[in-house]
Order: C-alpha cells, then structure tokens, then sequence
C-alpha cells in the first residue's frame, strides 16, 4: 500500500509512521507501519530470531480518531516528530497535548518539521 506520510516518528531503534491515502471521493484512509530494522545491527543473529517481522503494517482505518488509536499502541507522544503532514498539524499537536507532559509538548513544538 503507497499513500503520503501522516507523521513520521523516530526512535532509538526504529520509526513508527502513519500514512494516509485520499481516495477519489475525498476521503482519508490511514495505516501505521513500524520499522526496527536497525535491530539488524545492534543484535546478534540468535536475539533476532525471535523477534519475527521487524517490518510490520497495521490494519488500514477510515478515520483520523482511528488512527490515533492504532498510534496509541505505542507512545508515540514521546517520540521525536520527523516529519508532519500539514494538513494534520493541529489535530496532532492537539493529541500530543492531551497525552503528553508540558516538556513534552515542548518538545513537539520545537522539533517538528514542516514538510
């Protein structure tokens, strides 16, 4: 599935992103995929068989809300914004303030990147 970055998030050891895709009526489809294959480089190869996939795409959603309940499997509030899709900046900040401390939010507020 191809669609545009929602939110891209970095962490120590990987990325969690939401992506999103307009369909020809307008309407918004979304879908988280976590990305720990950095894990390649930091285990050795008998921790990594355990881990199964370190790829892994969620189920596709038709709503922002349900989208944040497929991020809030994780805590993503605390993870460093790389990147934000403009038209989902306020709803998103707005989430992060709801579930983040006050640095925190700080945080978001001077990392994020507008592209």
């Amino acid at each position: 599935m191809t669609g545009e970055t929602i939110l891209a998030l970095g962490a120590e050891g990987g990325s969690l992103t939401l992506f999103g895709h307009r369909d020809a009526a307008g309407q918004w489809g979304f879908w988280t995929q976590t990305d720990e294959t950095t894990m390649n480089d930091l285990l050795d190869e008998e921790d990594l068989r355990g881990l199964g996939s370190l790829v892994s795409t969620s189920e596709s959603v038709s709503s922002l809300p349900e989208a944040f309940v497929l991020l809030d499997k994780y805590p993503w509030f605390r993870l460093m914004p790389l990147q934000i899709h403009p038209e989902f900046r306020l709803a998103i900040l707005s989430e992060v303030q709801k579930r983040g401390t006050p640095e925190e939010v700080a945080s978001w507020n001077s990392h994020v990147c507008f592209g």
